[in-house]
């Protein structure tokens, strides 16, 4: 790998996340790039020992310990802006990298200048392909989400189309909004745009980060011959029910963020009231159910 030797910032989030954080980091520092990353743990308050064991079983960590939980979005902020790097890598601390995934994912924008940012191809523990890229939602794929009918109907052409099939994808393909569970993005990008907006604490802060990318003219890039495992939600299902309402709240901020204008205005007056019914119905559902389990 060409340039500095610390060309990468790998910011990891975690919150009681000490079932996983330990063969995240020994990926990464795995990795054939490992002498070019220089990893920073922002560690929000966790209660099960996380942080003393990033700090005692990885020194090479830059770790910072928040006294609260600050949630997602402002605790990446924080690590990017610890960080430094050239490319910086976001990566949930239940992904775990391929051996060569980081240097294909650095190699690939040091190839391409006009690529803004660029995703591996996620899958889950047993090998199965993750259908982790969307195209960006609008007020039709709310009412497809409040209907039920983009999960009952994954792969129709109307109702499932927010959702990107990646099965067939073997070749670089230019995306809209892939997870940002492991994003690499271009660290003069990353400042010009300031990153996450925090209004979204935990979801999507990455499908707003990438929709402003795309209004600037950036491109985002799913790269299917880099890989890594993903576990999906490992921090998120401690806390079901009110990750459920975040989740909702973040959908109907980003249309308001995004599409409030014109027409749309009258579409929001409608929607919302039922939305947010719709996520309390789901959040209570959580609930009860821990509860009962």
């Amino acid at each position: 790998m060409s340039g500095d030797n610390r060309s990468i910032a790998v910011v990891i989030v975690t919150y009681n996340s000490a079932r996983d954080i330990g063969a995240c980091l020994r990926a990464v520092y795995g990795s054939t790039c490992a002498e070019a990353v220089n990893v920073v743990v922002v560690d929000n308050a966790s209660s099960d020992g996380t942080a003393e064991q990033v700090a005692g079983e990885f020194p090479a960590v830059r770790l910072v310990r928040n006294k609260e939980n600050l949630y997602y979005a402002a605790a990446c902020n924080q690590g990017a802006a610890t960080g430094g790097g050239r490319y910086l890598l976001l990566l949930n601390p239940d992904v775990q990298v391929a051996e060569e995934t980081l240097q294909k994912l650095y190699e690939y924008l040091e190839r391409n200048p006009a690529i803004a940012a660029v995703a591996p191809k996620l899958v889950w523990p047993n090998g199965r392909i993750q259908q982790s890229v969307r195209t960006f939602p609008t007020y039709s794929t709310l009412w497809y989400e409040i209907l039920g009918l983009s999960r009952l109907f994954p792969k129709h052409p109307v109702f499932g189309r927010w959702r990107t099939d990646l099965e067939q994808v073997s070749s670089p393909l230019d995306v809209e909004q892939p997870m940002a569970s492991c994003f690499m993005v271009r660290r003069a990008v990353w400042d010009k745009l300031g990153g996450f907006d925090q209004r979204f604490p935990m979801f999507f802060n990455d499908v707003d980060f990438c929709y402003r990318l795309k209004q600037t003219g950036g491109r985002v890039v799913y790269l299917p011959q880099a890989t890594a495992s993903h576990g999906l939600g490992g921090s998120v299902r401690q806390a079901k029910a009110r990750m459920v309402w975040f989740s909702h709240i973040g959908f109907l901020r980003y249309l308001g963020k995004h599409h409030l204008t014109g027409l749309y205005y009258f579409k929001w007056l409608i929607s919302a009231p039922v939305f947010m019914g719709v996520a309390l119905a789901r959040s209570l559902f959580w609930a009860l159910r821990k509860e009962l389990y």
